[in-house]
Parts: C-alpha cells; structure tokens; sequence
C-alpha cells in the first residue's frame, strides 16, 4: 500500500552463516535500498552500519548457527517527507558478548584494531542491543531522506 510519498513500505530478510555471506548482503541491501528511493549518501551509511551489525553478530554466534537480519523501510509517521529504515539482527550465542558501552567511544584508543563496529553504527541512527536468553538482537533505527 502507497503511502503519502507515494511508496509503498518495504522489508528485507537476510540470513547469514559466515562473513562470506556479508559481500552478497550487503550487495542486496544496497540494491534493495537504492529501489526504495533512499537517498545515495544515506544507502552508504546504512550499508556500513548493517555490515558493522552484520560482523558483530556473526563473530558473536555460536558455530553452525545463522545470524538473521530484518531491514524495513516505512513512512516515517512523524514526518512529512522520508522514511524510516529499521534493522534487526539476531544471532545466538553469547549474550551481548564484549559488553563494550555503545557511548563508550573514549574506550576505543587508536591502537585498537578491533571493537569500533557498534560504536560507529550508533553514531549513524538509533541503537539498541538486547540480551535475550541464548543470544542478541541489535535494533536500529535511522530516518532517511528519498533521492530527488
């Protein structure tokens, strides 16, 4: 069904085994939001928050499991114009493994190669992790502008 910008809402599901999976992901998530009219600058930047997510979850889940991943696209009912995209990824394993603070970006110091995915997702939209029994779900959420 269209809404006010005339588009109508849109979901993506995503499964991942491996981080050979992520290439074809976020492929199909660029694609998919490129098809929705979001604007280009904000494809990149959702592309790179869902790798991050993407990463973080499969590096966190138990071996031989999958990392599912639901990225919507909807009318943001507080505006006028835009959308609203929202990710959700869950994986199984390790409850919020790492519990690094998502505001705790003067933790991370130059020399770390590791650890900057979540804080730079959330830099990027709204984020929340969950600690669920046997794994996490990581919900974010960002309103983009269409393409003109």
């Amino acid at each position: 069904m269209a809404d006010h910008d005339g588009l109508a809402d849109c979901s993506i599901s995503l499964r991942l085994r491996s981080v050979a999976d992520l290439a074809e992901a976020r492929h199909t998530l660029a694609h998919e939001l490129e098809s929705a009219r979001i604007e280009p600058g904000a494809v990149d930047d959702l592309v790179l928050a869902c790798s991050e997510l993407f990463t973080n979850a499969l590096e966190a889940a138990e071996p031989g499991t999958d990392v599912s991943a639901v990225v919507s696209v909807a009318a943001d009912p507080r505006a006028e114009v835009g959308r609203r995209v929202t990710v959700e990824v869950v994986n199984i394993g390790d409850p919020l493994p790492g519990r690094l603070e998502v505001d705790g970006a003067s933790q991370i110091g130059p020399n770390r190669s590791r650890g900057r995915g979540l804080v730079l997702a959330a830099q990027m939209g709204d984020l929340v992790l969950e600690g669920l029994i046997g794994g996490t779900r990581a919900r974010f959420e960002r309103r983009v502008h269409l393409a003109t």
